[in-house]
């Protein structure tokens, strides 16, 4: 007789602080938010090294924050070329600042 067993398989908090150790260079962390925007169909992409990195696309945005956010979450759409594994902007963010802000636009909905 089998038996069926459900596991959590969560990652664990040290996963995540690990990751925000990672040792990522700001051409590393500047080129992942980049590829997202290509990702999300940008043609055209403008980076601003001001007082914060900016980084704005023509793309089709983004409808799921929760996904973005969500360490391996990802939402492969038919411009999807780079992106695979739902990771890339997370680290990067992590290793880049302390504060990260999105600003999105999708379907006529500003998230």
């Amino acid at each position: 007789m089998k038996q069926e067993i459900t596991l959590d398989i969560t990652p664990n908090v040290h996963l995540i602080a690990a990751q925000a150790r990672t040792d990522i260079s700001y051409a590393e962390g500047l080129a992942e938010f980049v590829d997202n925007a290509f990702d999300a169909g940008a043609v055209n992409v403008s980076i601003d090294c001001g007082e914060a990195l900016t980084v704005k696309d023509d793309g089709s945005g983004c409808p799921d924050l929760q996904v973005m956010l969500t360490l391996g979450g990802h939402r492969r759409t038919q411009t999807t070329r780079l992106g695979m594994y739902g990771v890339g902007a997370k680290n990067a963010a992590q290793g880049l600042g302390q504060l990260l802000s999105i600003s999105t636009v999708c379907d006529h909905v500003r998230r």
